[in-house]
Parts: structure tokens; C-alpha cells; sequence
């Protein structure tokens, strides 16, 4: 069985920002080898960024990220 976090988004449908950073580290430091980001109402630079930031942290072999693009 693997967790796996899923859709927690940068901006939330009411568009204000959520603490994604914070919540994506805690699932890390709680063992979850997979999470979601969500930046679909960023720009697209801005939700690169955003992605490229939370990949920095996965650093154990198996973990993964999943970014949403779609707008």
C-alpha cells in the first residue's frame, strides 16, 4: 500500500493562496512517497517554479510528484 497526497492546491477555488508548501512538507516528513501540487491557477512559469521547488525536497529514490497544469 502507498499514500499518496493528492490535489492540494496553491490557490484554492475562493483564490486565496494556501499554505501548499507547508502541508506538501509535513505529508514528506510523515512518509507519504507521493504528492500532488496543484498550481493550476498560477501562470504557468509561476506553477513551474512551484513544482521545481517541492521536487528539491524528494530527494529519497521512489518518491514522486505530480503537478497539475490544466487550467
Amino acid at each position: 500500500m502507498r499514500l499518496h497526497l493528492d490535489h492540494i492546491p496553491v490557490i484554492d477555488e475562493d483564490n486565496l493562496r494556501v499554505d501548499y508548501l507547508g502541508l506538501i512538507r509535513e505529508a514528506i516528513e510523515l512518509g507519504f512517497p507521493s504528492v500532488m501540487i496543484d498550481g493550476s491557477r498560477l501562470s504557468l512559469t509561476e506553477n513551474i517554479a512551484a513544482t521545481h521547488q517541492v521536487q528539491s525536497w524528494l530527494t529519497r529514490p521512489g518518491w514522486r510528484l505530480k503537478p497539475n497544469w490544466a487550467r
